[in-house]
């Protein structure tokens, strides 16, 4: 029983995961959408052309686009 309690508990810790790295992409390609005139498609593909030239998980590479905007918009507030 215990075992079945911990591989519960690791699994539900990678689906979370999983739903947090989907997210980030999501909002990732929402950026590259706004800031760069693309549709959805165009948005993934350049972010996963950069991510494949990068030699990078695409979650990795999103997560910093939206780390960067982050800090980019609390400093444009901090003004």
């Amino acid at each position: 029983r215990g075992a079945q309690i911990r591989t519960l508990t690791d699994t539900g810790e990678q689906l979370s995961h999983a739903l947090e790295s989907g997210r980030e992409t999501s909002t990732a390609i929402g950026i590259l959408m706004e800031r760069r005139g693309l549709d959805r498609d165009e948005a993934f593909e350049a972010l996963r052309s950069y991510a494949r030239s990068q030699r990078r998980r695409i979650h990795e590479v999103a997560a910093e686009i939206v780390d960067a905007v982050e800090k980019v918009n609390k400093a444009g507030r901090a003004r």
